[in-house]
């Protein structure tokens, strides 16, 4: 018996909602600012409440703009939502995210540093100083 397994990748979508839409007159290109989920009234600054309000959204949990072209800009209005209802069924996305974690990385994996100079089958990781050990912090006297 075969059996047949379809790769698949489910994605999550949040409603966003619109709370700018950028225009060439004024900001000298297009896009439109979202947000997406919540958060508590007293996490967010004065000045981003006032942008929520202007739009009439609760504040999110952050913003982003995407831009596109001046007549899919105009089609937005401020506080409408953004779902999983404009797509089409088998319709291909773009998706960006967050790579997986490393767990508790070294400086060279999770930073992505350089080794010290490595000539073949060196057994140091790093150019460091003789250290305090027992054999390493004795100077023997040369014959």
């Amino acid at each position: 018996m075969m059996l047949a397994i379809q790769p698949v990748t489910v994605v999550e979508v949040e409603p966003n909602y619109v709370t700018q839409v950028k225009g060439l007159g004024r900001d000298g290109y297009c896009a439109v600012q979202v947000t997406v989920g919540s958060r508590r009234p007293g996490r967010v600054s004065q000045a981003l409440k006032g942008h929520y309000s202007a739009a009439n959204v609760e504040p999110g949990r952050g913003m982003w703009e995407f831009r596109v072209n001046a007549d899919v800009a105009a089609a937005y209005e401020l506080g409408s939502a953004i779902g999983p209802d404009m797509l089409e069924v088998g319709q291909s996305v773009d998706v960006q995210g967050t790579t997986k974690g490393r767990g508790f990385a070294g400086v060279m994996r999770r930073h992505g540093f350089g080794g010290a100079e490595r000539p073949m089958a060196t057994q140091k990781r790093t150019r460091e100083n003789p250290g305090f050990d027992r054999t390493e912090s004795r100077s023997w006297a040369s014959f």
